[in-house]
């Protein structure tokens, strides 16, 4: 089957992989398609000439099969020289970009000029971040998670022993989550009122609450933290830091275990210091939303070129493009056929096409979904399936959170988690990195968990072997 946009004559299904579904909207979507700049890569020795992924019907991701392979052969072999300069040059510019998007938005954001320059200037800052969040995420952690697969075959290290392997990432969250265990000590026993009416404890746990404002802001949509659900987050805190495991390191794999750290910090902080950059951005976007005379939720039904031509004199029909019904069922599809655009694609066949071809289903014969220990143990508990922020009312202490994949704004649902499942993820996921810091079992990588479970399935997930067996539907 093919498809009739122009824009699609040359996607040919078979070539592109499913990667899950992270829910969003357009607005949001966009600068996951606007962010490819073949001349940045390729100062690293990342040659690649094609923006390699594709997002379709509210954030379901795909991956070009050709380049992914492609890439991964040049970054394999930088891995087998022991060329880790490129990965640590990548790691650096990466931190440089996100404290410099973040650092554009605290000083510009509240008294930002309504203009298309500044509108550029904006998407720019964080299309320039997403571009390493997503090279990292796409082309790095695939390809030296694969390349230490293999070592550990070659040395029979146990799947078990996989994550002790890995180097100790410091991102924001992990940092946020060891001032959560010093405060649990100081809050230990005392309610919110008497914390308030401390006002050298209540000073310090605010001024943390500032600094962490942004853990539930994903995708452009979220609201500040409160004072009480850093309460919450508190309680839900570990009692003391977790002690590092540590294991001798066959030297074969020093050279990849380095590669798995630069990109395991420009996998997970970019996603942090993004969710920052959207926090800090919200003020100018409320206020450009009103502007166009659009709510903030409307605005994100629309593209960022869309908004665009309108700030610079075009018709301002956005409030109609927003309640499209289309839009409003998340049923569209978004590539980049030029650099550093997105382009939308609404055509109604072209949409049935890509849910009939493109689009996975899951379900399971036997009772059991299978995906890769994210952090050992074992617990039996109810499901909440959690797709973005709009669903975070429902989960509850002791569900088990299954996910397409977490990002920073899923931190309080984890810890309040008895488990953690989720479709996307490998050893560099945002989900092993700070399951094995809060210590809950996790299992990454099921694929089709969000599809088979449903909220209130009993299931077993038993993260020492991989497994989430369906215990009552």
């Amino acid at each position: 089957m093919t498809f009739k946009a122009p824009e699609l004559k040359d996607i040919r299904p078979e070539e592109w992989q499913f990667y899950g579904l992270w829910k969003q909207d357009i607005f949001s979507a966009c600068f996951w398609q606007i962010c490819f700049w073949p001349e940045v890569l390729a100062r690293f020795g990342f040659d690649i000439d094609f923006s390699s992924t594709l997002i379709g019907n509210g954030g379901h991701f795909f991956y070009h099969k050709p380049t992914i392979e492609e890439i991964g052969k040049i970054i394999s072999q930088k891995i087998l020289s022991g060329d880790m300069q490129s990965f640590r040059d990548f790691r650096d510019e990466a931190r440089s970009v996100y404290l410099s998007g973040v650092e554009f938005a605290r000083k510009t954001s509240t008294d930002a000029p309504i203009s298309p320059e500044y509108f550029r200037e904006f998407i720019n800052h964080g299309g320039t971040m997403s571009l390493y969040w997503w090279f990292a995420a796409v082309h790095l952690a695939i390809t030296v998670e694969g390349n230490l697969r293999d070592k550990v075959v070659e040395h029979d290290i146990s799947e078990t022993d996989v994550p002790n392997l890995l180097p100790k990432v410091e991102t924001p969250i992990i940092e946020q989550q060891k001032e959560l265990t010093t405060l649990k000590q100081k809050i230990k026993g005392l309610d919110i009122e008497t914390i308030r009416a401390n006002p050298a404890l209540y000073s310090e746990i605010e001024a943390h609450r500032k600094k962490y404002a942004w853990i539930e802001t994903a995708n452009w949509i979220g609201e500040e933290i409160t004072f009480e659900k850093i309460i919450n987050q508190i309680e839900h805190a570990h009692d003391s830091v977790q002690t590092e495991v540590k294991m001798n390191v066959p030297k074969e794999l020093e050279s990849v275990l380095e590669a798995m750290g630069c990109t395991a910090f420009v996998k997970q902080g970019g996603a942090e210091y993004v969710a920052m950059y959207e926090y800090l951005m919200m003020p100018y976007l409320k206020k450009l939303a009103a502007h166009l005379g659009l709510t903030y939720r409307e605005m994100m039904k629309v593209s960022q070129e869309e908004i665009m031509a309108v700030l610079s004199g075009g018709v301002n029909n956005l409030k109609g493009l927003s309640e499209k019904k289309n839009r409003l069922d998340m049923r569209w599809i978004l590539v980049s056929v030029v650099i550093n655009k997105a382009v939308l694609v609404e055509d109604e066949e072209d949409i049935i096409t890509f849910e009939k071809v493109m689009v996975s289903g899951g379900e399971s014969e036997t009772g059991e979904i299978k995906g890769q220990i994210g952090n050992k143990g074992k617990y039996t508990g109810p499901v909440k399936v959690i797709m973005n922020v709009d669903d975070f009312h429902k989960m509850e202490s002791g569900d088990v959170l299954v996910t397409t994949m977490t990002t920073p704004e899923f931190v309080m649902l984890m810890q309040k988690a008895g488990a953690i499942v989720t479709d996307i993820g490998g050893m560099l996921c945002h989900a092993a990195i700070v399951s094995g810091e809060i210590n809950r079992p996790c299992i990454i990588g099921v694929k089709i968990a969000t599809k088979v479970l449903k909220d209130g399935d009993k299931v077993e997930v038993d993260a020492n072997n991989g497994i989430v067996k369906i215990l009552d539907k």
